[in-house]
């Protein structure tokens, strides 16, 4: 396991992938694996239901603001729902900024035609990854864009059994 490296948990029938994808490269590269994988899960499949993909983004304050804009565009691009948070890394900038501007960049693709049918903005990395998952249903893809990779590996440890001791 190397964190934040394109780990698969399962978490009550969501597929859920961790990575460390915080510019716009980055998370193209981890939006055309999950398309490639959600497209896998559903040849194998006779009943194929609407698999969402869904992805948590964000990145640290020091990238410019059109790198910001871009890496929300491209999240749109490959999610359909999208759920924008901040890193704790705002490097100069005030807090809400770089989720402002990612959102922004999001809802200009949305305008565009994108696939993402819906944008959420949940500041801190670990209400969005509980968020996200409490979203999805099995079958969905969760791709979180993790900054704290230990905290959201306690998150999902817990959203797992919490789940089944319900």
């Amino acid at each position: 396991l190397a964190p934040g490296r394109l780990n698969h948990i399962d978490v009550n029938g969501v597929n859920v992938f961790v990575d460390y994808a915080h510019n716009p490269a980055g998370l193209d590269a981890l939006g055309e694996f999950i398309a490639a994988y959600t497209d896998g899960l559903d040849s194998a499949r006779a009943e194929v239901h609407k698999r969402r993909r869904i992805g948590v983004i964000g990145t640290a304050g020091d990238r410019r603001d059109s790198d910001i804009l871009e890496l929300g565009r491209t999240g749109a691009r490959h999610f359909d729902l999208c759920v924008v948070k901040e890193d704790l890394k705002l490097r100069g900038r005030q807090p809400g900024e770089v989720a402002a501007l990612l959102e922004q960049g999001v809802r200009e693709a949305m305008a565009q035609g994108a696939r993402a049918k819906e944008v959420r903005s949940v500041p801190l990395e670990i209400d969005a990854v509980r968020w996200a998952v409490e979203q999805a249903n099995a079958g969905d893809v969760v791709a979180i864009c993790a900054d704290q990779t230990d905290s959201v590996y306690s998150q999902l440890e817990e959203l797992g059994h919490s789940a089944m001791h319900e």
